[in-house]
């Protein structure tokens, strides 16, 4: 009964660290997603103001555009000159004919002189026969003087044929000059034709630029849209779980995310980006259609291109031929494609409208610097910039994901259990005659793995999950009836009969001190297997590791997030990582505070694994890990700092109820200044340089704390002292960076709290406290109550008088499993255990077809039990004050 009366009461504690956790993972991803908005934000006013509007120039396209336009109208006005009426081609090509005709009639007058010629030989060659045979002087000489006309005849003709011959030749000269003049004046159409379809091109690849402009600006448009939504929806996520813990609570991290939830607004305006969207697309349809045009009008000038050329060839072909080939006029096809896209681009223009996005804060130099190298990413863009990354954001992430590989290396368990050396059908064979598989019973605290997940995305779901369980302990502690005290009890039998994945490290209770049975199923993880219910050990095990680990990320961010030098270093860290970017500083810097979180988890873990208990919250003094851990292979300033202030306690004593109160006081105050500073916060739009600090900038506390006697003063004086020095510095810290104002605040926690913690009042206020939480670290079961109540009644707020508990108390391997098993419903733990009690008697009688089922088993608890008070329900309290029977029963 102390047991699990004990163990309630560390739950309250925990479960109030396990929500914070899971809302500050939400206000992180808030801060990272307002921060991507704001980029996206800041590319879109910027593409509205400096690359949207260059398209029209008053009521004309841009002036490459207009000037392309000109170009084009003065070439095409060229070539119609050219192939006008009576032009020097139409007259060329138009005697063509004429000249053909001459040629073809000088080659038919020396084709028919020839031929006379030929018949004029033939007489000679009959002639001549007969004169050899001829004998009489008369005919001889008769048919010499007939030979002899004959002679002068073809002479003759032969002086016709030469004369025809120049008349040829006179003909092909006249017909060459005709060609060459239409083939010369060809080409230069074809040249201008060619000039004509590159300047289309290039008003096509100056629309394709706007298009891309658009795209990406309806794209950014959409992205912003969409984030305003989720962002709204998770501002009133965390706004109602902050309104639902307040009710309970106002402990400094309620303060401090407040004042966080102030600043991180939602700037954006749906409606006016909603608005911009519209137009974009308008301008967007009406560019494409251009676009389209202008891709048609080049395909069709390539196509008239061709056409020239080839009737260019047939021109030259004609001087061999002497086949006229019908005239082509080329212009008035050049001229529909102009007018065409003459005419869309003016549409275009006429529709074209310009919108603006103004921002608040406004766009600084580095975010200015941010958008061009994004254009020259984007638009393949020459945009000179100044680039400062030396690619320390990768490293930090290389670095995580190998500490978070190491992490998990070092804490890897084996087992030999006999699901090893089963197959996986044979195990679903086996598995399906249990009872919980016989009784659909699936559910669990922990059913997802992100071992196959990036660190960062996997620290996130664990967060979330830390939530879910937070959720199910909430519920439970809010109706506190016998359920609640039979899920306990289940609890402690289990965590007593069954043997877990740390057995021989981890001391637990044991209902048979004898030990369990020689021969199981599992080798070790069986209380895993009743949490999770894989069929194998290691997965099992692997998950309560997981489910550890988690739980233990959330409560290291918890602190670290509320320490104000943790956050100082986080910030001078990703400042120097990430200053010369406009927008990576707040993402590198919860990054930061995740690998962290997530490196000293990972020491508890192998704390808790090697049987040791870790602190349920950490303080500054119980904290291991340096962040120089997270910064193999980069360099920076603020790499000297980090080591200074953490302090390394290892071999040092430290009184726990002092460093729990001081803890408490210094998130107190760390939660008012936050609450205060906000206004400043809200205006700083500089993430400025690891240089930055709060440099001689004075802050003295002059505010007596005299009159304070209780927390309730308390906080009232440190608002006080943190609103007289906001009086003082408002005006001087106008233009700082949000690396200086960190620093700054930093500065002023630290005065306040080293104020109070050495004034009288101190010991006044919590010297009672620290009496009862050093009844708790002894482990006083009779003294808790009293304990409790004192710790109660000097500071009144429960979730502080949690904190404080958790930062005395530990938990262990088996703690854990204990909140694991509060998680997973009752029925579900009673037959996973009985799934363990028929494996291991299987393996104890040697009997592989043991069921559980044919055997009737029932338990009845029944006792009279005299305790303190705080551990009795209500509705279990009788007229005796500390005495109460109970009986109940379980079958199956």
């Amino acid at each position: 009964m102390n047991t699990a009366g004990l163990f309630l009461e560390k739950l309250k504690a925990f479960n109030l660290f396990l929500a914070q956790s899971g809302l500050l993972n939400k206000r992180m991803e808030l801060e990272d997603n307002l921060q991507k908005i704001r980029e996206k934000q800041v590319y879109l006013s910027l593409i509205l103001s400096e690359r949207i509007p260059r398209f029209v120039n008053g009521q004309k396209p841009e002036k490459g555009i207009n000037d392309s336009l000109l170009h084009i109208s003065s070439l095409l006005y060229e070539i119609n000159d050219m192939e006008k009426q009576n032009g020097v081609l139409d007259r060329a090509y138009l005697s063509i004919p004429s000249s053909i005709e001459e040629i073809n009639e000088a080659e038919n007058e020396i084709e028919n002189i020839e031929e006379e010629i030929s018949d004029l030989e033939k007489e000679i060659e009959y002639l001549e026969d007969r004169l050899k045979d001829c004998e009489d002087e008369a005919e001889i000489a008769g048919i010499t003087d007939e030979i002899q006309k004959i002679e002068r005849k073809i002479s003759q003709k032969s002086d016709e044929k030469a004369e025809a011959k120049k008349v040829l030749e006179s003909a092909k000269r006249k017909l060459k000059s005709e060609i060459d003049t239409c083939v010369g004046l060809l080409n230069e159409i074809a040249v201008k034709t060619e000039r004509v379809q590159e300047k289309i091109t290039q008003i096509k690849n100056s629309v394709g630029k706007f298009v891309k402009y658009h795209e990406e600006s309806v794209k950014l448009s959409s992205d912003i849209l969409k984030q305003c939504y989720e962002i709204k929806h998770l501002s009133e996520e965390i706004n109602t779980e902050i309104k639902r813990q307040a009710e309970k609570s106002d402990n400094a991290f309620l303060v401090k995310i407040k004042s966080d939830m102030k600043q991180l607004v939602l700037t954006a305006d749906p409606e006016a980006v909603s608005s911009i969207k519209t137009d974009l697309e308008v301008n967007l349809t009406a560019l494409n259609e251009t676009y389209s045009v202008l891709s048609h009008a080049a395909s069709r000038l390539e196509e008239i291109l061709d056409e020239i050329l080839r009737f260019i060839y047939s021109t030259e072909r004609i001087y061999v031929t002497l086949e006229y080939t019908e005239r082509k006029v080329f212009g008035t096809g050049i001229e529909q494609c102009v007018k065409e896209l003459e005419s869309k681009i003016n549409s275009a223009v006429s529709g074209y409208k310009v919108r603006s996005l103004q921002l608040e804060p406004d766009i600084n130099a580095k975010e200015k610097n941010e958008f061009y190298r994004w254009c020259n990413k984007v638009f393949d863009e020459k945009n000179e910039t100044e680039n400062k990354d030396k690619g320390y954001e990768k490293k930090l992430r290389n670095n995580i994901k190998k500490a978070d590989e190491s992490g998990k290396k070092e804490n890897e368990m084996s087992f030999n259990g006999k699901d090893k050396k089963l197959s996986s059908k044979e195990l679903e064979e086996l598995f399906k005659s249990l009872p919980s598989k016989k009784n659909n019973e699936t559910g669990g605290a922990l059913t997802e793995n992100y071992e196959n997940t990036e660190p960062e995305e996997k620290y996130k779901k664990s967060l979330n999950s830390n939530a879910d369980i937070s959720f199910k302990i909430g519920s439970i502690l809010d109706n506190l009836g016998e359920s609640v005290l039979k899920s306990l009890y289940i609890n402690e039998y289990i965590v007593s009969a069954f043997k877990n994945a740390n057995i021989d490290k981890v001391s637990a209770p044991r209902i048979n001190i004898h030990g369990g049975p020689a021969k199981t199923f599992f080798e070790k993880a069986e209380v895993e297997y009743i949490i999770f219910g894989n069929k194998k050990e290691k997965t099992n095990a692997d998950l309560a590791q997981a489910s550890i680990f988690g739980i233990r990320m959330g409560l290291n961010l918890l602190h670290v997030y509320m320490d104000s030098k943790k956050v100082s270093a986080a910030m001078s860290a990703a400042v120097s990582i990430a200053g010369w970017s406009g927008f990576g500083v707040p993402i590198v810097k919860n990054l930061i505070l995740l690998g962290w979180a997530a490196g000293e988890s990972y020491l508890d873990l192998k704390d808790i694994n090697d049987g040791k208990d870790v602190a349920v919250y950490k303080t500054e003094n119980t904290w291991k890990l340096s962040l120089a851990s997270l910064f193999s292979d980069i360099t920076g300033k603020f790499l000297e700092d980090t080591s200074v202030w953490l302090k390394k306690t290892k071999d040092e004593w430290v009184d726990k109820a002092d460093d729990a109160v001081k803890t408490l006081i210094r998130e107190l105050v760390t939660g008012k200044v936050n609450e205060v500073f906000a206004p400043i916060e809200q205006a700083v739009t500089e993430a400025g340089d690891e240089e930055d600090n709060a440099g001689d900038v004075k802050f003295a506390v002059s505010l007596p704390l005299d009159d304070v006697s209780n927390v309730d003063d308390l906080k009232e004086w440190v608002v006080k002292v943190c609103q007289d020095q906001y009086r003082q510095a408002k005006n001087s810290v106008t233009h700082w960076t949000g690396a200086r104002l960190e620093h700054f605040k930093k500065k002023a926690i630290d005065e306040i709290t080293n104020f109070i913690i050495n004034s009288p009042a101190y010991e006044n206020i919590f010297s009672t406290v620290k009496k009862g939480l050093n009844n708790i670290i002894d482990g006083s079961l009779d003294m808790l109550s009293e304990s409790l109540q004192q710790i109660g009644n000097q500071i009144g707020d429960p979730g502080m008088q949690s904190q404080l508990v958790g930062t005395v108390v530990s938990f262990d391997y088996v703690d854990y499993l204990r909140l694991l098993l509060v998680a997973v419903p009752n029925k579900t733990k009673l037959l996973r255990a009985a799934d363990i009690i028929q494996l291991n008697m299987r393996e104890t009688l040697d009997n592989p077809d043991f069921l559980m089922s044919e055997y009737n088993s029932f338990i009845i608890v029944e006792a009279e039990i005299s305790m303190k008070t705080m551990f009795i329900p209500s509705f279990l309290k009788t007229p005796q004050t500390g005495k109460f029977s109970i009986r109940w029963g379980y079958g199956y």
